[in-house]
């Protein structure tokens, strides 16, 4: 009963978060005017801007998958072409990985999905203030962000919390050394399995730093 609960939780966080997606990308398209295009071409001006920016954002927010998702709302709003998708998406992955040192060293990390309900509280209520359209739009833009966070904590506390520092799993994977190109495969399809389980390549390789 509980494996069936769990997995319900986690199928319920995915539809928050893909909800949450949706109204993100919804009001991305309603919001975004000239301007706003023409300082998010600056900020992608080329693949090394790109990158920096992604890195920068992830490290910020602290949650690569939050990032890449804001990058296809941006993309599906029409606001960044595939060519700059990728630089972003590239940067994220980039940043993921000082989340994941800052973890290692300091025991760490900031849980934006703390600020998920205050951000969908004044989103919903925003959308109330009558004849100013542009805060509207944008207050239906942060309930989008926050319904994504929200759903990213849902299908974190749907796993449980000793999965990462379950001995078994550690064994499991020591038992691969990459000494030839089977064991690395496995390697790499091991590390796949464990992030898209636990939606965090930051505590993935946290575990695999300790």
């Amino acid at each position: 009963m509980s494996t069936l609960l769990n997995i319900l939780n986690l199928l319920g966080g995915l539809a928050i978060f893909l909800f949450g997606m949706k109204i993100m990308s919804d009001g991305l398209q309603k919001v975004s005017g000239e301007k706003m295009r023409q300082l998010l071409g600056i900020a992608t001006t080329n693949r090394f801007a790109a990158t920096a920016c992604g890195a920068l954002v992830t490290s910020i927010i602290q949650s690569s998958s939050a990032t890449t998702v804001m990058v296809v709302g941006f993309a599906s709003a029409g606001l960044l072409n595939l060519y700059q998708s990728l630089g972003v998406i590239f940067g994220a992955n980039i940043g993921t990985t000082m989340t994941a040192w800052i973890v290692s060293w300091f025991g760490f990390k900031m849980q934006i999905s703390l600020f998920a309900l205050p951000v969908i509280a004044v989103g919903f209520f925003a959308q109330f203030i009558p004849r100013v359209i542009v805060i509207r739009r944008i207050g239906e833009t942060m309930v989008g962000f926050g319904l994504l966070f929200l759903g990213l904590d849902i299908m974190k506390n749907a796993i449980p919390a000793d999965f990462a520092q379950n001995p078994q799993v550690v064994e499991w994977i020591s038992r691969f050394q990459p000494n030839n190109l089977i064991n690395l495969l496995a390697l790499i399809f091991s590390g796949t399995v464990l992030t898209v389980i636990l939606q965090s390549s930051s505590a993935v390789m946290a575990m695999t730093l300790t």
